[in-house]
């Protein structure tokens, strides 16, 4: 593991101070460790199309998949107890280890299925179906061409622990075992999404998980996220040692309610207000403390900015290409500090299992070229209006102001929004009525886009800017995502049908496509080395298509990739057996804070035992 140096810090919120935080639970059973991961959630279904490193990280200290990778990219068991290949069927068998969901019911075979099939079904968008594309049959049932999704090759053995799955001709078995350690195929109980479809991974009454924690408050209004132990992790609900399994009682996340900042100080004072930080101000990562002593994780995303606007401005290549061009990438990294600037769409971190030679043929330059990039644009785009949506965190609004300030100068009127939530109403088959749901704003419009959902005037951008989720190791997954085929968006079906059940003309099933914005040749030539490096029979094959495809997006912008995410870890001073995983997410679960009576996070149990 890399060296996470220990730093003596406060955190200072602008709205108030830890009291806020009184509703998570009670004193005893172990560590209650306040930690800062990052901003809002809204939403806790690792099925989802999420948009940023911070709700990777909550859905990996809540949900758990078959495997994990270490730091090193080794695959290690997790809900997986052990693993057969019979090569000659094709066929992998995996059996569970004994766990439970936080709700005390055993997790069993058809919970991994049932997730699967759900990112696989074609009425869905989510570009992580391409990790599991080697499953039989996974990709016609996606891109519509087998119509149930029974015909997905994996399921239940027969038995209460086993999934059986038959992987397609041409499969690399490894690197689809390597697939199913991303959260994306973590679990979900069905029986829950069916109860409450449209509400159930917002609500604590039906948020079921099982991984390491389970959600036990979620106060947006407060501003704060209580992650408590869930004693049936890899061990029954009722086993003599509660602690075995999962060390810290509490995990106890805050943030500044309100759609205000988190500022933070540091000090050589142990003021042992928060034991974790995962994030920081523009100020603070300037602080030259932090600097020297806080470690940096590749994480397998790219922020990038996606064009979403039917202006046809942005269909000429010449645009795309100066608005890239425009980007100081390097400085953009710079000012983020924990972040590096991306000279690819896929991070360098994305080699495969087998670190096949895979290398982007063509490269984007990253330092200053504003110059030619102000000779590139076309004279009709010149004060044409950009607007751009982003997340409001600290991160983006670093980004955001560098990348107004880059168009502008390139002679367009760029104007950044920052949004935090869209608000909508839903029925709570809970409550038995209708209430407010939120959700992440940009989550909510580039999930939107990918489905071809009609937006209202007042949600239409030109460009959004998110952590594109690259979910795998393998750089085919993430290249698939700027498919036209591949993308995981899905097909938008027919209504009409005539007699003979044939679609009526005009009306034909249509593959949505993805985020991309292609000069239609390169778009064609795109999709035809996404092809060929799923039909590859070798590796030096595949990886010379796909990185032909990777220098397609250097060179044609579909997408503008700015930098490669990085996540920032601080430890305070007695807080020892923090992991990270090669997604860059933090573990807990081995956590020890040493001397945790004397810090418990709520002020009335400070009192209970003075």
């Amino acid at each position: 593991m890399k060296r996470i140096i220990s730093l003596l810090l406060a955190v200072t919120l602008l709205v108030g101070c830890m009291t806020v935080l009184s509703s998570c639970g009670k004193k005893g059973g172990g560590a209650e460790i306040a930690v800062y991961l990052g901003s809002e959630v809204y939403d806790f279904d690792p099925g989802d199309y999420y948009v940023s490193d911070n709700a990777a990280q909550f859905m990996s200290l809540l949900y758990e998949p078959l495997f994990s990778l270490n730091e090193r990219g080794k695959l290690e068991m997790a809900a997986a107890e052990s693993y057969e290949i019979d090569e000659e069927k094709r066929e992998i068998a995996i059996v569970l280890r004994e766990s439970y969901w936080s709700d005390g019911n055993a997790v069993v075979p058809n919970d991994f299925v049932s997730a699967w099939k759900r990112i696989l079904d074609p009425k869905s968008a989510n570009p992580a179906a391409a990790l599991l594309y080697d499953i039989e049959d996974a990709y016609a049932v996606k891109s519509g061409a087998l119509s149930s999704l029974d015909d997905v090759d994996a399921n239940n053995k027969g038995d209460s622990e086993t999934i059986l799955i038959n992987y397609r001709e041409n499969a690399d078995v490894d690197q689809l075992l390597a697939n199913l350690a991303s959260v994306a195929t973590a679990p979900v109980r069905y029986s829950v999404i069916e109860s409450n479809p449209a509400f159930w991974s917002k609500s604590i009454a039906t948020i079921v998980t099982n991984g390491p924690f389970r959600l036990a408050s979620y106060d947006l209004e407060e501003g704060e996220i209580c992650l408590e132990r869930n004693t049936g992790y890899h061990q029954p609900a009722d086993a003599k040692r509660a602690d075995k399994e999962v060390k810290p009682y509490k995990l106890v996340n805050f943030w500044a309610p309100n759609a205000k900042l988190v500022t933070l100080t540091y000090d050589d004072i142990a003021n042992k207000t928060v034991f974790y930080l995962g994030d920081a101000t523009a100020d603070a990562r300037k602080n030259a403390t932090l600097a020297k002593k806080a470690d940096a994780y590749d994480a397998l995303s790219t922020f990038t900015l996606a064009f979403v606007s039917e202006n046809e401005l942005y269909n000429d290549v010449k645009v795309r290409q100066a608005m890239s061009m425009a980007l100081d990438r390097d400085a953009i990294a710079a000012a983020l500090v924990y972040a590096k600037a991306a000279n690819a769409f896929v991070p360098h971190t994305t080699v495969g299992v087998k670190g096949e030679d895979f290398k982007p043929a063509t490269l984007i330059k990253t330092g200053n070229q504003l110059a030619a990039a102000q000779a590139l644009l076309p004279a009709a785009a010149k004060g044409a209006a950009v607007k751009i949506v982003l997340n409001d965190d600290n991160e983006n609004r670093i980004i955001g102001a560098l990348v107004e300030a880059a168009w502008d100068a390139l002679g367009l009127n760029a104007t950044v929004t920052y949004k935090k939530t869209k608000a909508s109403t839903v029925f709570d088959s809970t409550m038995g009525d209708e209430v407010q749901k939120y959700d992440s704003y940009v989550q909510y419009l580039v999930k939107s886009v990918a489905e071809g959902s009609e937006l209202a005037a007042e949600d239409k951008y030109d460009v959004v800017g998110f952590d594109w989720q690259m979910y795998s190791t393998d750089p085919f997954v993430g290249l698939a995502s700027l498919g036209s085929k591949m993308c995981g968006n899905g097909v938008e079906f027919a209504d009409g049908f005539d007699s003979e059940g044939e679609p009526v003309e005009g009306e034909q099933d249509v593959i949505r496509p993805s985020l991309a914005v292609w000069t239609e040749s390169v778009g064609k030539q795109y999709d035809a080395y996404l092809d060929e490096a799923y039909s590859a029979t070798d590796e030096k094959t595949r990886a010379e298509k796909l990185g032909a495809a990777a220098g397609l997006i250097a060179s044609d912008c579909p997408v503008i990739p700015v930098v490669f995410n990085q996540n920032v870890s601080v430890i305070g001073k007695g807080l020892s057996g923090v992991d990270v995983d090669y997604f860059g997410n933090v573990s807990f679960t081995k956590a020890k804070l040493s001397g945790y009576m004397k810090y418990l996070v709520y002020d009335e149990q400070k009192k209970d035992n003075k």
